[in-house]
Order: C-alpha cells, then sequence, then structure tokens
C-alpha cells in the first residue's frame, strides 16, 4: 500500500478527506472514523517501516504510553495499528490554528496571553516525563490551539506530535548513522551532539518558544543551519528588550536559565520555567543569571557554601540531579514544518564549519574551539568568590517555603540539618500533590535544598535518585502516576557516625495501607552527591523512631487469618554504624508479643 492515500478513499475505518502535513517518514490526514462519524487526525507512516519488526514492537509499545497519558492539554490517541502492512495512528483533529501561525499572525503575543497558552504546553510535558517520554520536537507549529474551548471560553492547548515515531526510528538503528533528530530553530545543545535525553531538553525548546512568543521571532535567527547550530552551542540567548522594549529586564534570566547549555543549569521542569516567567512578568524582580565560574548547582563546593546570600532573595526552580539516560521519544509530522534530519555526511561539514568559525573567532582571552563556554568568556573558570570575614551564615529557616514547594503540592514535613559538613543547613521538605492537581493522584515528593554559594539550590529529587543497593527500587519514590500512591511516612535526622554531619532517614509507605510494606533508606550527602547507605523493606507496615545515634524501627507481624486487627509479634530492628563492618545496618533484632 502506498503512502499516499487518494482523497475520498477508505484506509480501514476512515475516509480520507484532506492532507493535513507531510514528512519524510508519514503523512497526517485529515479523516472521518466512519463507525463513529468522527473527524480524527489520521497519521499513515511508510510501509517500509513495518517491515522491520523490532521497530513494529517498540512502536506499539509508545503508542501505548503516550495513549496511556489521560491528560488534557495531550492530544488524545485514539488508536493505532497495522492494516496491510502499513502502520497508523489515529488522533483527535483539533479544528483550529497552531501557536506558530498565531505568532506569524499576530506578531508578539501579550504576556499574559503567552503564559496561559504556555503553562498548558508545561503541564503536558511534565505529565509526558513523568510517565518516562521526552517531546524532543517542541516547537509553535506543535502547539494547536482551540479557541474557545478552554474554561469561561479561553483558548485551549494541545501538544501534539510525540515522538512514536522518532523514538522508535532512533532506537532500531533505522536512522542512518550521525542523525539527529529535531527542528534546529529550538534544538538542544545535547541534542546536537547526540547525547542521552531527558525532559530537559523539552525545557530548553519551550525556552526558545517562550522567547519567540514574547518577542515575535526565533532566539537564534541566523542566516545558515552551521550558524544556527554554532549559536546553539555556543552564544547566549539574545536580549528579549533588543527585540521587545518594555520587558521586565529578570525575564532574560529566565530565558538564560532554559536555554542554559548545561541540562544541569536549566529548570528541573517545564513548568517552573513557565512559574519563573509569570513571577517576573507580576514583580520584574527575579533571578539574576549564574555569573561565570559559580559552583555547579547539583554540588556543593566548600570554598563556595559561605558566600552571603543576595538581599533580595528569591530562588528559581532549580535543576534536580541528573536521571538515568534515557533515549527519548520526537513528535510525528503533524501540522506544522516536519522534523529535521542532519545526515553523517551533513554533520562531518557542519563540525568542519564550525571549527572553522572558532578558529576565525579565536582571540586572546576567548575559548579554545571545543569548549562548551560562551565567546568571550574567559578561557580558565572564575575562582569562586571568597567571603569577606563579615559575611553572614545563610538561614535556610528565613526561606519561604511556598518559593520552594513544588506547583500544586502540599508541605507534610520540613527539617534543617547541616548534613555536608559545611556549616549551612541544608532544607529537608517532604510534599504531597493536593487533590485533583495536575502532577496526579496523592503523588508524594522528598527534596533537599541546598546553599551553592548565591542561594538555595534543590539537590536532591526523591522520583529521580538511582540508589546502587541490592533489591532496592529504581528511585525512592515511584513518579509514575497509575501505581498505587505512596506517602513519606516517617522523616527522621540521625548521625550515625558521630561526626556533626547525621544521615537522613526516611519511610515511604504506601497511602492509606496500614498494614502494607515500607521502604526504609538511609541517605547520607557528600561534598558531591547524595548516596543511599541502607535499604530495608517492611513486610507489614511499620515505625521509625530516632534515638541517639541509632534509629529504631518497629514492624508488626499480623496474623494472616486477620491481617487489619492485631499483630502477632512485633519487630524491633535497630539501625547502626558498625565500625567492624564500616557500614550502616541492623545492629540487632529481638521480637516481643503485643
Amino acid at each position: 500500500m502506498s503512502l499516499d492515500l487518494q482523497l475520498g478513499s477508505q484506509f480501514f475505518e476512515y475516509r480520507i478527506e484532506s492532507i493535513l502535513g507531510r514528512g519524510g517518514m508519514s503523512v497526517v490526514y485529515l479523516a472521518e472514523h466512519v463507525p463513529l462519524r468522527r473527524k480524527v487526525a489520521l497519521k499513515v507512516l511508510a510501509p517500509e517501516l513495518a517491515g522491520d519488526q523490532d521497530f513494529r514492537t517498540r512502536f506499539v509499545r509508545e503508542s501505548q504510553v503516550a495513549a496511556s497519558i489521560d491528560h488534557p492539554n495531550i492530544i488524545p490517541i485514539y488508536a493505532a495499528g497495522e492494516v496491510e502492512g502499513v502502520l497508523y495512528i489515529a488522533m483527535r483533529y483539533v479544528d483550529g490554528t497552531d501557536l506558530k501561525q498565531l505568532v506569524d499572525r499576530e506578531g508578539p503575543l501579550a504576556p499574559d496571553r503567552t503564559i496561559a497558552l504556555l503553562a498548558q504546553v508545561a503541564s503536558a510535558l511534565d505529565a509526558a516525563h513523568a510517565r518516562g517520554l521526552v517531546h524532543r520536537d517542541v516547537k509553535p507549529a506543535n502547539v494547536l490551539i482551540a479557541p474557545g474551548a478552554g474554561p469561561r471560553g479561553t483558548e485551549h492547548c494541545y501538544l501534539s506530535d510525540f515522538g512514536l515515531t522518532k523514538q522508535a526510528l532512533s532506537k532500531t538503528g533505522l536512522t542512518q548513522a550521525g542523525q539527529f533528530v529535531g527542528t534546529l530553530s529550538y534544538i538542544a545543545p545535547e541534542q546536537i551532539q547526540g547525547k542521552p535525553l531527558d525532559g530537559r531538553a523539552d525545557v530548553y525548546a519551550l525556552g526558545c518558544v517562550l522567547y519567540e512568543c514574547l518577542a515575535g521571532v526565533q532566539p537564534f535567527r541566523r542566516e545558515s543551519d552551521v550558524a544556527m547550530i554554532y549559536a546553539h552551542l555556543q552564544e547566549p540567548p539574545p536580549a528579549l528588550g533588543s527585540a521587545r522594549p518594555g520587558l521586565p529586564a529578570g525575564l532574560d534570566a529566565v530565558i538564560a536559565t532554559a536555554m542554559a547549555k548545561d541540562p544541569v543549569d536549566r529548570y528541573p521542569g517545564c513548568t517552573e520555567l513557565v512559574q519563573a516567567a509569570e513571577r517576573e512578568l507580576q514583580t520584574g524582580v527575579g533571578v539574576q543569571p549564574r555569573p561565570a565560574g559559580e559552583v555547579d548547582r547539583t554540588r556543593i563546593a566548600p570554598a563556595a557554601t559561605a558566600a552571603t546570600a543576595p538581599a533580595s532573595w528569591r530562588p528559581p526552580p532549580p535543576p534536580i540531579p541528573t536521571p538515568p539516560a534515557t533515549v527519548a521519544p520526537a513528535g510525528p509530522p503533524g501540522r506544522g514544518p516536519t522534523g529535521l534530519w542532519i545526515g553523517l555526511g551533513a554533520a562531518v561539514l557542519v563540525l568542519a564549519a564550525l571549527a572553522l568559525v572558532l578558529v576565525l573567532r579565536h582571540t586572546p582571552g576567548t575559548t579554545a574551539a571545543g569548549s562548551t563556554g560562551s565567546p568571550g568568556a574567559p578561557s580558565s573558570p572564575t575562582p569562586p568568590v571568597t567571603p569577606s570575614p563579615s559575611a553572614s551564615v545563610p538561614d535556610a529557616r528565613a526561606v519561604p517555603l511556598d518559593t520552594i514547594l513544588r506547583p500544586g503540592t502540599v508541605a507534610d514535613r520540613v527539617l534543617y540539618a547541616d548534613l555536608n559538613g559545611d556549616g549551612i543547613k541544608e532544607i529537608i521538605l517532604s510534599s504531597h500533590a493536593k487533590t485533583g492537581a495536575a502532577i496526579g493522584g496523592h503523588q508524594p515528593f522528598l527534596d533537599v535544598w541546598s546553599f551553592t554559594g548565591q542561594q538555595f539550590q534543590r539537590v536532591f529529587d526523591a522520583t529521580v535518585f538511582t540508589p546502587q543497593i541490592a533489591r532496592a527500587p529504581a528511585a525512592l519514590i515511584s513518579s509514575s502516576q497509575d501505581l498505587s500512591p505512596q506517602e513519606v511516612s516517617w522523616l527522621d535526622l540521625v548521625d550515625f557516625r558521630d561526626d556533626g554531619s547525621p544521615e537522613l532517614v526516611a519511610g515511604i509507605t504506601s497511602f492509606g495501607a496500614g498494614v502494607g510494606p515500607m521502604d526504609v533508606w538511609v541517605l547520607s550527602m557528600g561534598a558531591s552527591a547524595f548516596r543511599a547507605e541502607f535499604y530495608e523493606q517492611t513486610t507489614q507496615g511499620g515505625t521509625l523512631t530516632s534515638d541517639g545515634d541509632t534509629e529504631k524501627l518497629e514492624t508488626p507481624f499480623f496474623r494472616p487469618s486477620d491481617p487489619l486487627c492485631c499483630p502477632s509479634k512485633i519487630e524491633h530492628q535497630v539501625i547502626g554504624f558498625s565500625t567492624s563492618d564500616d557500614r550502616i545496618e541492623v545492629t540487632s533484632t529481638t521480637f516481643t508479643k503485643p
């Protein structure tokens, strides 16, 4: 069967009405689902793709994951399958416009309208990231807008073009060696470099879209692809004021954070980016760009930790520690321009051109070719600022919780302790999602914030922390929305080694399940990273109580015939530091009758 279907013909249960978009490996049609008499966007893939069994398997799997994301701002997938050797996806048809057409027609958008639209896109992206999907082709053409479909007649956005095809292509090797997939005007540096991707690649692209909505032009407009690639890899984004005077100057710092060259310097999620922009538009006061030489936000450098906090401190949502590298999906060609494919030969030419540009631009005091710094930056990092003797120690308790709480969450427990021995206390915060929040269910969170030389930043996130302990879960807290909700039931600080830097003890249970299992963790914070030093899962819930330099774990055992009534015995374990084994472990176990 050909990829080109005749208008008026029928493909399986769909009558073809018109062409909505065309790409190198697929065509999207406006079609009618005959049995339900419903308009759909029908994406038909090139027949040769169905001949690869590995691709077909991945395509079906990714289609199922994408279809399972029930989010109001993600295009629903009605069906996906294979007919006569041709793979297809049927999705909701949006009778409206897209963000690219809107900006092209109207120019720069009003700031409040920009926030209203992109907040919906950000929520959709964060929901996809929570399920392990990365879009990889966020751009205005993939933001569909249905006028009057939102609450009280507002505009309703749909994020389209998730990477079912591109994800499977990149994993099966069907793309030629050296290719990358994306749209060049919005592509993250790590995507150009062929590195593993996570959701922060979408944060970068959304930062480009934010700039374009406010300025009316793309951030990096260049006459050639080589120049644009160089800009994404080397140049800072231009100031908004150069394209649209009158906007708060702090927006430049927001966009600079979103479009940071290194993913660890970006916002951890898309919602945090939009909220930071909204704060700037409302107050005109916000985060300053990170100065050259400042310490990595996900690490603690003792030489820089005693610096004085800014007088008017307002922390941006910071990057989280890098999660496990996964190859991420990108979107199918939809209603806008198709994605950009650059092959190995083109990549060689690009690299040669970049090298030539770097050589021509190199002058004393600028970065050499291959550096990830901006042109004109010092060739060696600026040393951390040494605080003056009168510099005050930042007070973690002075940080307003509403500035560090995740959007849509409520705080459960807050602890303050110097976990890394630098003399400045960290903020340990557990929270859970509000009922009905977009992040889903009663999703719990456990975060640690630390002062990194300029301000407090989040340096630990339990949903992405991956401890290397036998039989332990992949993360402390599952970020999947379709699993039974959890709760951070217990949170203690115990100085097991008696060295002045306590460890964090966390007990995580199934929310509402009084006799369900509990995961018990002991975490320590070193100079550069967190590590899990102890893990145990109880079979029947339990309680945790700190006792000096030990933690007591009591676990009830219930009769199988009466699991909700009375325990038959209680196990008492003492978790402590064993000097002989040089580790934290269960040092004693006893049993008592209730």
